[in-house]
């Protein structure tokens, strides 16, 4: 049975169907557990999937396993020659990508002369009710598991997935509290490094950080913005761009993981899209 987020990105990729006919050849990009590249073969395509060596395993991006073969690139060139394919692939991918001008050459290069790219990418509503949710979610976590207060900060930094949470337990070991002073001492009150630690690891809890390279959450949303991705598309020569809203609604929490598809989709429409899916060609 699919989990949650299988089900999510399934329901992103089948109204895309119409540009992968059988026979087409396919390369996706941040392929993962290889989820969405099972579903593209067995619509008879012939597909490749690559992603960085550095990726997360399939479980701790809420994937039941490794659905197919991934192969391992250097996140920059993209080991095929010019032309090899009719269609490119990439799902909640590009926003990761340092040097978006060249990645998009890499793909430009790669595709067949009229080939197409498709990328479904996180919308700004998305970054929106996901900063919105982090609070909510983080109660819900502390009433939920109130003995692991301390490790989700201790983890939240090896998940790439998803949200993660910002700072750490590197605040300075002298501190000074005006309450803290006598008349007859203005030495600083020090805090034990344990005490440093939970101040960090509270700091860590607190703070929404960016999904992708933003330096915040507030560089991301207005990164995530349509007419951002419209203006990068076309600066790059890509023809025929197009936004195609995403089915549903979702926060990077998924926090209510019973709430039916149908009042996702319908919240999609009142609350605005997680996703959208651009096409393009070569």
């Amino acid at each position: 049975m699919d989990t949650l987020l299988e089900r999510i990105r399934r329901a992103e990729l089948e109204p895309l169907r119409g540009y992968f006919p059988a026979g087409t050849r396919v390369i996706e990009l941040g392929g993962g557990s290889g989820f969405q590249a099972s579903i593209l073969s067995s619509w008879g395509c012939d597909v490749h999937s690559i992603d960085v060596a550095t990726r997360p395993d399939p479980h701790s991006q809420r994937y039941g396993r490794q659905y197919f073969t991934v192969t391992t690139y250097d996140g920059g060139n993209i080991p095929f020659a010019d032309s090899s394919f009719d269609v490119l692939y990439s799902s909640h991918m590009l926003y990761h990508a340092v040097d978006l001008d060249a990645m998009l050459g890499e793909i430009s290069r790669v595709l067949r002369p009229g080939g197409v790219a498709v990328h479904v990418l996180p919308s700004a509503s998305w970054r929106f009710w996901t900063t919105v949710a982090h609070y909510p979610n983080l109660v819900k976590k502390l009433l939920t598991r109130p003995n692991r207060l301390p490790n989700p900060a201790a983890n939240a930094l090896k998940e790439s997935s998803a949200q993660v949470f910002d700072g750490g337990p590197n605040a300075s070991t002298d501190h000074t509290s005006p309450q803290g002073r006598s008349a007859q001492s203005r030495s600083p009150v020090r805090f034990s490094s344990q005490t440093l630690s939970r101040l960090g690891r509270a700091r860590l809890l607190l703070t929404v950080r960016p999904l992708g390279p933003s330096s915040d959450v507030f560089q991301e949303w207005s990164s995530f913005r349509k007419r951002r991705w419209r203006c990068a598309f076309r600066a790059a020569s890509y023809n025929d761009v197009k936004a195609l809203r995403g089915p549903l609604f979702y926060t990077g929490h998924l926090m209510t993981p019973d709430l039916p598809f149908g009042l996702r989709a319908l919240m999609a429409f009142a609350l605005g899209p997680a996703s959208f899916s651009w096409t393009m060609r070569r």
